[in-house]
């Protein structure tokens, strides 16, 4: 389970073309071998796109993903309980 969000996009538009850098915070969960544990990543960067105009719209045709910083760590999990 997880979430990857996007924030602060700038997008420079030149015809039919543009580029864009959009900032990304994620945080992802999974469980471990341990029972009850479960390792949780965390980390955020940009992501510089170039695009292009298409007759279905705006498609990215190149995207960088570049990291500024990550988190590792062991968390507590406790299953969910069944209805």
């Amino acid at each position: 389970m997880g979430q990857h969000l996007l924030h602060n996009t700038a997008i420079e538009v030149d015809g039919d073309r543009a580029t864009a850098r959009s900032e990304y915070t994620m945080t992802t969960h999974a469980r471990t071998e341990t029972e009850g544990k479960a390792r949780r990543v965390q980390g955020g960067g940009w992501y510089s796109d170039e695009m292009l105009r298409t007759d279905a719209g705006w498609r990215i045709t190149r995207r960088t993903a570049n990291a500024k910083w990550i988190d590792v760590v062991e968390v507590d999990w406790a299953a969910p309980i069944p209805d």
